[in-house]
């Protein structure tokens, strides 16, 4: 499975069941702050300090997202939250196709 990152599109979805849930304002303050925040992704997918591809990669590019989102502020509100859910959200499509768990017995 090819890792993307989330398109503005199922960001600002996300955006509006946190702030359903948790409660807040909902609405986009600036959609070229939260495109910046999808370009660090893209960036960090292609460019950063990890093989391309590896599960290493995958999780710096959504946290990539997540810290572009919490320190540019493209929300009225409800940022943190938002960028908490589009990391679970992501980090579950991740895990999901690229991590092995070993289950290791107390006793070895």
């Amino acid at each position: 499975m090819e890792f993307k990152p989330l398109t503005a599109k199922e960001i600002m979805l996300l955006h509006d069941i946190a702030v359903a849930r948790y409660g807040g304002a909902l609405g986009l303050r600036d959609r070229a702050l939260l495109d910046g925040a999808i370009g660090r992704a893209d960036s960090r997918f292609a460019y950063g300090p990890f093989e391309p591809g590896s599960f290493e990669s995958k999780v710096d590019a959504t946290v990539a997202v997540a810290s572009g989102i919490v320190f540019s502020h493209p929300f009225v509100d409800g940022n943190k939250r938002t960028a908490l859910t589009v990391s679970a959200r992501s980090c579950t499509a991740t895990m999901s196709s690229s991590l092995r768990l070993v289950v290791r017995s107390p006793m070895q």
